[in-house]
């Protein structure tokens, strides 16, 4: 079984968070999710974002991939090198 890691929008009332979340790549139903593991904030001065880095590990180990442009948000961050 393949996953990949992406990120999702989530719309709050005038803003938009954007959810880091595991997900099957070979499932039928994209709106499902296998595990949240991290959010990302744009609608602040200072950007926020979280991530769960046990999970994100986990999941990495088990052979997930990084979508492209969440290689490119947490490539800027110290906890991912």
């Amino acid at each position: 079984m393949f996953y990949k890691i992406s990120l999702r929008p989530i719309y709050l009332k005038h803003k938009i968070v954007f959810r880091l979340e595991v997900n099957k790549v070979l499932s039928n139903n994209s709106c499902f999710y296998v595990s949240c593991i991290g959010y990302y904030d744009t609608n602040v001065k200072m950007k926020k974002i979280f991530v769960n880095t046990e999970r994100l590990g986990f999941w990495l180990n088990k052979g997930a991939i990084l979508n492209p442009s969440v290689w490119r948000l947490l490539k800027f961050f110290p906890f991912f090198s």
